[in-house]
């Protein structure tokens, strides 16, 4: 198993057992897509690991990554109506909301279908996997804890239940890094992805391009912040 298997398959099991200990508030279920108001980037490892996922579809199924759904559609899934976070230290998130000022599906995952469920859930970033349970993060220079708006409504989240974010992304990083050194690739992230046409380098003798996994042009490489809506897209295209 690769070393991003591993990372993944600790955060999910981390996930399980919050759920295990306080399912009873949480409303995380399929269909639900709060927490996935978001423009994505990602790392060039989970990069990779959607790459592989998408490989295996038939061409009508990747097509369907390109495919536009309705931003504004929330209904049908059994969800209670928002409610405020009333758990003393725990912080309502809801990036969903508050965005009247943005356009309709700015801030809307690429990934999502129009039934607000994950295209590319199997291969999902680590961020998403982690969505649903109480956050440790530090803001304004204080550690606070941050759940969704639907969930920790009525009790106080197990201190072994709480994720720290530095952590989490420390670990991904770390095993970011490894993969771009072993693909002899510097290391170090940076913000974006590189665009333009300098950008594409020799692309055309990547083998991922002769593999029909990456079309020409800009090369996803590990160590590199990836927008996920562009790689979807290119994936799309193949």
């Amino acid at each position: 198993m690769s070393r991003l298997g591993e990372l993944t398959q600790k955060v999910d099991a981390f996930f399980a057992r919050v759920a295990e200990r306080h399912g009873t508030d949480m409303q995380c279920r399929a269909g639900c897509s709060d927490c996935c108001h978001v423009q994505l980037t990602i790392t060039g490892v989970e990069a990779m690991a959607i790459r592989d996922l998408v490989a295996g579809w038939p061409a009508e199924q990747r097509r369907d990554l390109a495919g536009e759904s309705d931003p504004n559609d929330r209904e049908g899934t059994g969800l209670p109506a928002r409610q405020p976070n009333a758990v003393p230290h725990v912080r309502s998130i809801d990036p969903g909301h508050g965005a009247e000022d943005h356009p309709p599906g700015r801030n809307r995952c690429a990934a999502l279908d129009p039934s607000g469920r994950c295209k590319i859930y199997e291969a999902r970033p680590l961020v998403c996997r982690s969505h649903g349970v109480p956050i440790r993060m530090r803001q304004g220079g204080l550690p606070v804890v941050q759940a969704c708006h639907r969930n920790f409504t009525r009790i106080t989240p197990d201190p072994d239940c709480v994720l720290d974010q530095t952590t989490l992304s420390a670990m991904l990083y770390a095993v970011d890094e490894a993969q771009a050194r072993a693909a002899g690739l510097p290391g170090e992230p940076v913000e974006a992805a590189p665009e333009g046409p300098e950008a594409a380098g020799n692309s055309a003798e990547d083998p991922a391009v002769h593999a029909g996994l990456v079309p020409p042009g800009p090369r996803y490489q590990p160590g590199r912040r990836i927008e996920l809506a562009r790689l979807l897209a290119d994936l799309a295209a193949i």
